[in-house]
């Protein structure tokens, strides 16, 4: 038998034999650049988002590159769940240091503005992690004082050394005081509200939004759901402490306070990137109900997606949907979709796609399930292509592309260490995708090569924003 051979190449649109031998009879045919009525590859999609869109930020609306590295952590050692034990010179000098804080005000309490900078010299925490600690802070006449504060941190706090714990715990405390859920293991969404407001209302790099309050929310809103989808890899909405540890998102956090420009914060913050998602909503949800539907949704990316994709999405599959209209995605389910389609790279795009083709749930991909998607994938090829398609060449092309411990079975875990997952799902129901892989952009290539450290969603949301920028003016 001739075995597969990696996907042709394409010149002008014409398929090219490689130097090496023959086409290989069970080649998947791409659509040719212009062949295909909805596919525009050398254009922009022509929809605007002109009104009822945020402002834009100050800063130059050039490329930009991360200036900071977040990568987790490196843990060498393992010492429980709550980290490596505090040492008695470290509980000493924490009791200094709240003595120190408090001297000032004389036996009285502290305002949220002075308890800021003492809990940071305490705990080291980001001083956008302080209101809710101060939260929990608070005596039975709603103040924080000394004694209140010491009573807090020594019975809860000062037995724990890992960062992560400690606002885990801080959040889940500070819920108890508000809901009678003592038992709740899992941060939700809403704990992190005072957080994100407390970065928009302080940070400088967002002061110039400071009048455009109906985009308040809105911009809240984006950073939790893009935290959610990069920590909560279940995509359940519950946030565990493991997922918490995992993540860099203390570093980020501390981050905040040492970079002015909040764009230089890619992870989690970056106001750039809130615009160009929430431009690509306003796009999508033409009568500006802030609910996208099944036929809005299908405009997305030029028509981009396959209908039975749509259906799982709009079922809730991939991510639970905070929309209470049945099949319908709010702006909030829209971002983990948005971020997932346009970087199909990153390990939580990987699980989002995987649990949409996964119909049985069983953490596999299997034959019969693939060939239940590429069923439409195959007859939008075929519109644009005179040669056959056969599903076994189809699997033929997946085998060798992920090669899976066996044949037809895939994984997550294969799709993650062959580095083709992108490629994977896009010959599945992302024709316009796979067509663009197709033709070797040379200057695409060369922009990943040269920016290592960006993730295709990075350089998504920048060459966007500095579209839309271009458009505005």
């Amino acid at each position: 038998p001739i075995p597969c051979v990696p996907w042709q190449s394409q010149t002008s649109g014409q398929y090219q034999r490689r130097v090496h031998g023959p086409k290989s009879p069970h080649h998947i045919p791409s659509p040719e650049k212009d062949s295909y009525p909805f596919i525009k590859y050398s254009e922009k999609s022509r929809l605007r988002a002109d009104r009822g869109t945020p402002p834009r930020s100050p800063t130059a609306s050039t490329w930009r590159t991360p200036k900071h590295s977040c990568l987790s952590p490196i843990k060498p050692f393992y010492f429980g769940p709550n980290g490596a034990p505090q040492s008695p010179t470290t509980q000493q000098r924490e009791d200094v240091s709240i003595a120190k804080a408090f001297a000032s005000t004389g036996g009285g309490h502290l305002n949220l503005s002075d308890f800021r900078d003492a809990a940071a010299s305490i705990t080291g925490f980001s001083s956008y992690i302080t209101a809710p600690l101060y939260e929990c802070c608070k005596g039975p006449d709603g103040k924080v004082t000394e004694e209140s504060f010491t009573a807090f941190w020594k019975e809860h706090m000062q037995n724990i050394d890992d960062p992560a714990k400690r606002l885990f715990r801080i959040l889940i405390l500070r819920r108890e005081r508000l809901t009678p859920d003592k038992h709740r293991n899992y941060l939700v969404e809403d704990d992190f509200q005072m957080i994100v407001q407390d970065v928009l209302h302080r940070h400088p790099g967002l002061r110039f939004l400071k009048d455009s309050t109906n985009f308040h929310e809105k911009y809240v809103e984006t950073v939790i759901g893009r935290i959610f989808f990069h920590v909560n890899r279940r995509g359940n909405n519950n946030m565990s402490l493991k997922e918490l540890q995992k993540s860099n998102l203390m570093e980020v956090l501390a981050l905040l306070d040492r970079e002015s420009d909040i764009n230089e914060i890619f992870d989690y913050f970056s106001y750039e990137h809130f615009y160009v998602i929430y431009c690509k909503f306003w796009e999508l949800d033409t009568d500006h109900d802030f609910i996208i539907d099944k036929e809005q949704l299908k405009m997305y990316g030029d028509f981009a997606l396959t209908e039975r994709v749509v259906d799982r999405i709009l079922s809730g599959i991939p991510r639970k949907l905070h929309s209470k209209t049945p099949n319908t995605m709010s702006y909030r389910d829209f971002i983990p979709f948005v971020i997932a389609e346009e970087d199909k790279n990153q390990r939580s795009s990987i699980e989002y796609w995987f649990r949409v083709l996964d119909t049985d749930g069983d953490g596999i991909l299997s034959t019969y399930e693939l060939e239940w998607f590429f069923e439409e994938q195959k007859s939008r090829i075929q519109e644009v292509s005179n040669e056959p398609i056969n599903f076994a060449d189809f699997m033929c092309q997946l085998n060798d592309m992920i090669a899976p411990e066996r044949n037809g079975h895939f994984r997550v875990k294969d799709l993650i260490k062959s580095k083709m997952a992108f490629l994977f799902f896009n010959i599945t129901f992302n024709l316009p995708k796979f067509a663009q892989y197709e033709q070797r952009d040379p200057y695409l290539i060369t922009e990943a090569r040269r920016t290592p450290q960006m993730s295709d969603w990075d350089r998504f949301a920048v060459s966007e924003y500095i579209r839309y920028a271009e458009d505005g003016e």
